[in-house]
């Protein structure tokens, strides 16, 4: 885990640096390898965090990539599937805009930058409800 970073002084956008974002943009990247770490932290929040489901929210999750997977979704459908409940351990009653933006965290793990969220999610977002509905169960 990076430890050691260089930090900026600005406190307003409209006064920061060239310099002070090539900063961000350096510290930004030598964090990138602790992304896994910390989406697989928060995936393990949710273990035992049943809310009155039969399951608590990482069987949950679990289960709903792997249908996603084995119905032959994408890698990157997979890993919205696999976060699309991370939400649930910040704020449950927020947890459907959270998990709005799961195609962004699973872009961000690929490549370590942010992306716009697409109507290619919405496209097949049908994938992702028959699996997410079947994996309520036990």
């Amino acid at each position: 885990m990076t430890t050691e970073t260089t930090a900026t002084t600005f406190t307003r956008m409209d006064e920061s640096t060239a310099e002070q974002w090539g900063v961000i943009g350096h510290e930004t990247m030598a964090a990138q390898p602790d992304v896994a770490e910390h989406v697989l932290a928060l995936l393990r929040n949710l273990d035992g965090m049943v809310l009155g489901f039969a399951v608590d929210q990482l069987t949950h999750c679990l289960q709903t990539a792997t249908l996603a997977e084995r119905a032959g979704a994408d890698d990157e459908l997979v890993v919205a599937s696999l976060c699309h409940d991370v939400g649930k351990y910040v704020s449950v009653a927020n947890h459907p805009a959270i998990a709005a933006t799961s195609k962004t965290i699973a872009k961000c793990c690929d490549c370590g930058a942010p992306t716009t969220y697409t109507s290619s999610v919405a496209l097949r977002r049908s994938t992702l409800s028959s699996t997410h509905a079947r994996s309520l169960v036990p």
